[in-house]
This record gives structure tokens, C-alpha cells and sequence, in this order.
């Protein structure tokens, strides 16, 4: 079974590990998001390749995540934390959650489930709170990572009824990222890896050997919790989604 994980990773980031090179020490990257990036800390560490050996590291990844937790939650301690981790890089991958007071949630006036007026608010609380990151990132001196937002499995529902429609927010993700001044780099992979076209799938191709390959498809989403991922093949496609173009751009090679 770890033989068919680290094959899927090596097939999903179309290389496998460096082999055979000097030893050099990964350059400490951090990571925040919600419940999708904690689902998925495990296969991080074998996306960018400090699984099974560490000797193969791309980058050495600081994961910061909880579930239902929103941008504006970490934006306080980022600078303390880039302090105290020497980070090289910033990575957030947010879907929008709104349930932090922060965002207007439990202590607020939206709630993300029923407050057809909520999706422009929660859309605005992001991009304010994306741009304090990028000035943190930009004092600091280092690259931001914005990873797109995955597509939600509710975004079929009418525009208003419902906030989880992640066109919007990725809309203002590359908004601004584009008025960084190249301080933050917009990270498709995500989408591209899960929800192609910010289309919901519950399946995507396999890649060779891979394990519960049906008709030339996997399960990435659970059925029974369609928001999240199953593992492997849904958190790999995440990990390998939120790391690739920081393991490409400041990682050893």
C-alpha cells in the first residue's frame, strides 16, 4: 500500500524524488488553511518528498491548519511565526469557511449556511485579510503562495442562496495577487488537481497502479462528506496542489 502512495505522488508531480544529489537542507516553508490542509498534512510531507526519506526533501513544510478555521484567524501570528521558523515562503489555501467571528461567524451576524446576503461579506473579509498577508510577506521579504480555492459541492445552488461558490473568491484571490507587485504568486494546481474549471467532481482520472481505480476514475471526494477528500487519492492530489509551485520555485532540486 505505501509502495502505491508514493508512486501516486511521484505520478501526480510527473517526477519522482531527486535521487543521488548532495545533501542539502530544505528551505522551511509555511502552510495555513483549513480542515482540507489538515486532512492532508500526511500526504504533504510525502508530496514534497519528506516520506518516506527525508534525504529527498524538497522543502520542509510548517503546517499550520484547522478545521472551519478562515484566513483572518492566522494573519496575527504569521509574522511571529515566520520569525521563529527562519520560513523562506508563505502558503495559504483557504475554501472560504465563515464561521470565525473574524469573518462574521459565531459571534458575528453571517451564518454561512442560511444568510443569503452572506457571500459578498465573507468574499470582502477575505480579500482584506489576503492583503495583510501579502504586506506581512512583502516587510518580511518573502514569496507568497495563494492556492486557489477548490470548488465546493454546492456551487450548483443559485447564486445568493449559498456563498459556496468559489468562482467569486478565486476571483479576488488573483485580484490580488495581480496588485502584489510580485510579492504573491497565484497556485492553480489545487484546481487543476481536484476541480478543474472550479467544476465539483467526485471522481477524477487515476494515474497508472493507482489503487481504486474504477473505469479509469477515483474517488476524491467521500460520499458521504462531499466537502472534504478521501485518502489517498483525494489529500495527494491536495498536497501535490498546494505545494507544487513552491517546491518548484524555492525548494532544492
Amino acid at each position: 500500500m505505501r509502495a502505491r502512495v508514493f508512486a501516486l505522488a511521484a505520478a501526480l508531480l510527473f517526477a519522482g524524488a531527486a535521487g543521488g544529489r548532495a545533501a542539502v537542507t530544505p528551505p522551511p516553508v509555511l502552510f495555513y488553511g483549513d480542515s482540507l490542509l489538515n486532512l492532508s498534512k500526511g500526504a504533504l510531507q510525502v508530496a514534497t518528498g519528506n516520506y518516506p526519506n527525508a534525504a529527498n526533501a524538497r522543502i520542509r513544510p510548517i503546517v499550520n491548519a484547522y478545521p472551519g478555521s478562515a484566513l483572518c484567524q492566522w494573519v496575527p501570528q504569521m509574522d511571529r511565526d515566520i520569525t521563529s521558523s527562519h520560513a523562506r515562503a508563505l502558503v495559504v489555501a483557504f475554501v472560504g469557511n465563515a464561521y470565525a467571528p473574524c469573518v462574521g461567524g459565531s459571534s458575528g451576524h453571517v451564518n454561512p449556511d442560511r444568510d443569503s446576503a452572506a457571500p459578498t461579506s465573507i468574499v470582502s473579509r477575505y480579500r482584506a485579510s489576503l492583503q495583510q498577508v501579502v504586506a506581512v510577506a512583502k516587510r518580511r521579504g518573502i514569496r507568497l503562495y495563494v492556492v486557489g480555492p477548490i470548488q465546493t459541492p454546492w456551487a450548483h445552488v443559485p447564486a445568493g442562496q449559498l456563498p459556496w461558490d468559489n468562482t467569486r473568491l478565486d476571483a479576488v484571490y488573483r485580484e490580488v495577487v495581480q496588485a502584489s507587485g510580485g510579492t504573491a504568486v497565484y497556485e492553480p494546481t489545487a484546481i487543476s488537481q481536484l476541480t478543474p474549471g472550479l467544476v465539483w467532481a467526485a471522481r477524477r482520472p487515476c494515474v497508472p497502479g493507482e489503487a481504486g481505480c474504477s473505469g479509469g476514475t477515483v474517488q476524491v471526494r467521500p460520499a458521504a462528506d462531499p466537502l472534504h477528500l478521501t485518502s489517498p487519492a483525494g489529500t495527494l492530489r491536495y498536497a501535490v496542489g498546494v505545494s507544487a509551485l513552491v517546491c518548484a520555485q524555492v525548494g532544492v532540486r
